[in-house]
């Protein structure tokens, strides 16, 4: 009763009779007459087997969809059953090992029953038998698959050259491996070629900005900010913008007009440079914090630094949200210049600017709290003339002073004690300066 309760509660089914289950034990001499198997017994090991052959062609199924197939095959049975430590089904194997029934089983004589053959191994042929060969050991090796774009011709790649065209050239008959890699299409890489209205137009607005007049000059600025299909142009200006700053440190002419070049590609909304601003952005910083841009004596150099340091700040805020770690990364690198007292003080310069330019509130977080020490260490410490001093001193007081007025609107005119020493602190080491009224 037992028994009965719990296969009605499991609400096993039937998949297999109790007739067939009888039967197979009678077959393998495990029912008799005196002792035959009741019918509760019979049910559970119905059951017990209708749970094994659902776990096995699961396990079938596994294998059937981790080999990339839909169709379940006997190789697939065979090693869910060898998985379960259970002895694989002798049958038709499947795929291109299938043969005729003849080449499995031996048939019986004048029967149609079929049986797996033991084969019997002369010892003495085994013995005499040729030893095989040691097989080589793993080993890995390096080589180029592409060299800027190229394939190079190494025996580890495909043949670039079709072995048919070889064949005719040499003479020699292709043979049967010639034939199967012949098959195998390969396509030479593509440059990026301009069309012929393109190189025109990109030569033009190259031309355009580069000249005195200053209306064609604006008009090509502006087709730079707004044309929407200069999306082809961006690797060629992109190109152009890093050779021309590398090469011309010295004309800040040119210099000034690249910035302008790639600040209003900044603006045009119909170009996607984000891809392209990894070999720009050492040519910006370059701008901002190089030792000496343009010639000796010529003072115009600041606003050069202040102007690239727009276009880094605009840059890293029109990108801020894809790439996070831009803007954090150029942050640090003015930072890390801005406390090395072997750094020139036009350095210097470059990386207050640039700092300031994020907003008082970097200015506040980042510049504030170290401006005592590094007024009365650092920049006492770095060669200047008395401009150059006056320039940097002049920039420190524009941030601070920006940095207040934002913390007395941000906290209703109260600041905590802590930015109130820091603020006096900052007061004190600058000569000659006072903190501006919210007023």
């Amino acid at each position: 009763q037992i028994i009965r309760v719990e296969i009605e509660r499991e609400g096993m089914s039937n998949l297999f009779l109790t007739t067939s289950i009888r039967a197979i034990a009678e077959a393998e001499k495990l029912s008799t007459d005196e002792l035959p198997i009741s019918d509760e017994v019979a049910q559970v090991l119905a059951s017990d087997l209708e749970y094994r052959l659902r776990e096995v062609i699961q396990d079938s199924k596994k294998f059937t969809r981790h080999g990339k197939r839909r169709q379940l095959t006997t190789n697939d049975i065979n090693h869910a059953l060898q998985v379960r430590n259970m002895e694989p089904v002798y049958g038709y194997p499947s795929g291109q090992q299938a043969k005729s029934v003849e080449s499995l089983f031996k048939r019986a004589a004048n029967s149609d029953v079929f049986y797996v053959p033991r084969n019997v191994i002369d010892y003495k042929s085994a013995i005499h038998a040729s030893i095989p060969a040691i097989p080589p050991e793993m080993s890995f090796m390096n080589h180029w698959l592409a060299i800027d774009g190229v394939q190079p011709s190494i025996s580890q790649n495909p043949p670039t050259v079709l072995n048919s065209t070889h064949a005719e050239d040499t003479g020699e008959p292709s043979t049967k491996r010639d034939k199967t890699v012949d098959t195998v299409e390969i396509k030479p890489p593509r440059e990026h070629v301009l069309s012929r209205e393109q190189q025109f137009l990109f030569k033009a607005l190259i031309e355009g900005f580069q000249k005195h007049d200053e209306t064609t000059r604006k008009s090509t600025l502006e087709a730079l900010r707004e044309d929407p299909g200069l999306h082809p142009l961006v690797p060629f200006f992109a190109k152009y913008i890093v050779e021309e700053i590398d090469g011309n440190k010295e004309n800040l002419k040119v210099l000034m007009n690249v910035l302008e070049l790639f600040s209003a590609l900044l603006k045009n909304p119909h170009v996607f440079i984000e891809t392209y601003i990894t070999p720009i952005i050492p040519m910006l910083i370059t701008c901002v914090v190089g030792r000496r841009l343009g010639p000796l004596g010529n003072n115009e150099h600041w606003s050069l630094r202040r102007r690239a340091g727009e276009v880094v700040v605009e840059m890293c805020k029109k990108y801020f949200s894809a790439n996070h770690v831009l803007q954090r990364q150029i942050v640090k690198t003015l930072y890390d210049a801005l406390l090395e007292p072997r750094r020139s003080i036009n350095t210097h310069f470059g990386c207050i600017v640039t700092l300031s330019l994020f907003g008082p509130q970097a200015t506040d977080e980042l510049l504030v709290g170290i401006l005592p020490n590094y007024l009365t260490t650092i920049f006492n410490r770095i060669k200047k003339s008395v401009e150059e001093e006056k320039r940097v001193l002049g920039a420190i007081k524009e941030a601070v002073s920006a940095a207040y007025l934002y913390k007395l609107e941000l906290f209703n005119g109260t600041l905590l004690e802590e930015d109130r020493k820091n603020y006096k602190d900052v007061e004190q080491s600058l000569d000659g300066y006072s903190l501006p009224s919210s007023s």
